[in-house]
């Protein structure tokens, strides 16, 4: 986005996921400035519905100190066909857990 180029935005970083039944799920972590892998940051865990770029929230929530992570679970467009598929008629069930699994990954790496 042209408008942006100026403007001093957080890195969003890919991260892979392994998910219940073999899928990987790529999400995107963004962390507030001046803070490393290792500090411990409150989390908020955005639904990502496939790879369109730039999220207001993404941008503005770690500008107030919280760590974001994006998640591209199953029936995300943007990743194949398999991954949409895989989402098919699981909205309540595996499509919910890849978000459970999301937020395991998260704690297991030091967020909260």
């Amino acid at each position: 986005m042209p408008a942006l180029e100026s403007t001093p935005l957080v890195k969003m970083e890919p991260v892979t996921l392994g998910a219940r039944e073999g899928h990987e799920l790529v999400c995107y972590l963004s962390r507030p400035r001046g803070t490393a892998p290792a500090d411990r940051l409150p989390m908020v865990l955005l639904f990502h519905g496939g790879p369109w770029g730039c999220s207001p929230g993404r941008q503005c929530l770690p500008n107030r100190g919280y760590a974001v992570l994006g998640v591209n679970y199953r029936g995300s467009a943007g990743f194949g066909k398999v991954l949409v598929n895989a989402g098919n008629r699981e909205w309540a069930g595996e499509t919910h857990a890849d978000l459970i699994d999301a937020v395991d990954w998260a704690l297991a790496h030091g967020n909260r």
